[in-house]
């Protein structure tokens, strides 16, 4: 038996190494006194022998040692996750003398493509799921975040900057839910890692109006804005009354322009076009003009009307007579004694019944009222009929055969106003009806069922001032 007083020792503790894979590891045992005792390593987990004092026993090229100043050194090149685990540095003494070294092999996270969401598509209200799955040593952690750094919306009552897990699940995903979302892998091993994954929220176009009406004086150019959300991808036009479609021109400028499922489109009328010169508007240009947007679910559109508007001005004539002379002369007023202004537009009757009709005696308009206003309507349906109304002051009244004042108008006239001419601004009547005032005429007798009735007011306004 060896004497233990010449025995050799370790000095100090087994070490714990800590290497990334691909990279190189070494384990170093420090012997003191080793005397004619030879050093050897091996792999614990397979009581496999690597090396003997300075010489490589296993087959593995990988492994290399290396001695020096009572140090043995095991090297371990491009080490792999398999390569982790326990090492032994053993001295051949009588009991044997051994240290136990780890090794722990380290990967950066990677994420799985093949089992993680690439793309998602769901209609609008439905739950959208998303999954992320990724390795590496350690188990990395996962986050969730929006690419444009907006809040995650879980549900109605959940919204999260960043949400962590395998699953980001949505229980009903609203059209802003959609874009692209990062899905981080992290475990501490340089680099981390990411993954776009693009979530799709399908819905049916929308469109809306800008202004229900656009006026604009014959001759000038008028712009029509529409604003329309929609996915997939809508086709964007426009058309006048319904079935022209209208396209770039002399006559019409169309431009569009979108952010995410938001589209901007506008239209001007009686601008510069792509042809030559300028064209601008006058009264056959007036209209309902419609926006609309198409796509795979469905289709939408929204009506803007132009209202094109023109002006006159009459002169007033003075005859002065004196006991020698007569002197005509003829001179403007200032401002305008009187200015008419045309102009059209449409809106839809609902639900009209029988009670709803009556005929209103006209109330007249009096040379010393302030403004009188003239109105003269024109309705298209199973032919033309003709109403002409009058209005004083607050109060509004119709000359006709049966008329109508519905419960509900789906889609109101733009107000009418007085109009400021030659810098002079007229006073503007707020034509409120009362009750019953009648919006217009229908030629079907039967008027007990509910129908819808679309109808063209020509209205021409004139003003006259004492």
């Amino acid at each position: 038996m060896t004497n233990t007083t010449d025995l050799p020792r370790f000095v100090g503790e087994g070490s714990n190494v800590t290497a990334a894979a691909g990279r190189d590891a070494a384990l170093t045992c420090r012997v003191d006194h080793l005397q004619n005792y030879k050093v050897a390593w091996l792999r614990v987990d397979t009581q496999t022998i690597l090396s003997i004092a300075g010489h490589v026993i296993t087959k593995n090229h990988r492994v290399g040692v290396s001695q020096g100043e009572g140090a043995w050194t095991l090297l371990l090149r491009a080490v792999a996750p398999a390569d982790g685990g326990r090492y032994m540095c053993q001295i051949n003494t009588e009991p044997m003398m051994s240290q136990t070294h780890l090794l722990q092999v380290v990967v950066p996270p990677d994420i799985s493509d093949a089992a993680s969401t690439g793309e998602v598509s769901v209609r609008e209200g439905a739950p959208a799921a998303l999954r992320c799955v990724a390795s590496g040593t350690p188990a990395p952690a996962l986050a969730w975040r929006r690419e444009d750094a907006r809040h995650i919306r879980l549900d109605n009552h959940t919204f999260v900057s960043k949400w962590s897990g395998e699953w980001l699940n949505m229980s009903s995903a609203l059209r802003g839910a959609g874009g692209a979302y990062l899905c981080i892998a992290s475990n501490g091993v340089p680099p981390s890692v990411s993954k776009r994954v693009l979530l799709h929220v399908l819905f049916l176009p929308t469109v809306r109006a800008a202004r229900a009406a656009v006026r604009v004086a014959a001759g000038g150019a008028a712009a029509l804005h529409c604003s329309a959300e929609a996915h997939p991808t809508p086709r964007l036009y426009w058309t006048l009354d319904g079935h022209t479609r209208l396209a770039n021109g002399t006559k019409y400028t169309i431009t569009t322009s979108s952010r995410g499922y938001r589209y901007t489109m506008t239209l001007v009328v009686g601008g510069i076009g792509s042809g030559s010169g300028s064209t601008g508007v006058s009264r056959a240009d007036a209209g309902a003009y419609r926006c609309h947007a198409d796509n795979a679910l469905g289709q939408a559109h929204a009506e803007l009307l132009l209202l094109i508007l023109t002006t006159t001005t009459t002169t007033t004539t003075t005859t002065t007579t004196t006991s020698t002379t007569t002197t005509t002369t003829t001179t403007p007023r200032p401002p305008p004694s009187t200015t008419v202004l045309t102009t059209e537009q449409l809106f839809t009757l609902d639900s009209i019944h029988d009670s709803e009709r009556r005929a209103v005696a006209s109330l007249g308009a009096s040379a010393q009222d302030p403004y009188v206003l003239h109105h003269n309507t024109f309705i298209d349906r199973n032919g033309h009929n003709d109403v002409t109304c009058g209005a004083r002051g607050r109060r509004m009244a119709a000359v006709g055969n049966d008329l109508l004042s519905p419960s509900r108008v789906s889609s109101p006239p733009a107000d009418i106003l007085l109009y400021s001419a030659l810098g002079v601004t007229y006073p503007s009547p707020v034509l409120t009806p009362l009750d019953g005032i009648p919006y217009g005429h229908v030629a079907d007798n039967d008027s007990r069922r509910n129908f819808r009735v679309t109808i063209r007011f020509g209205v021409s306004i004139m003003l006259s001032y004492k």
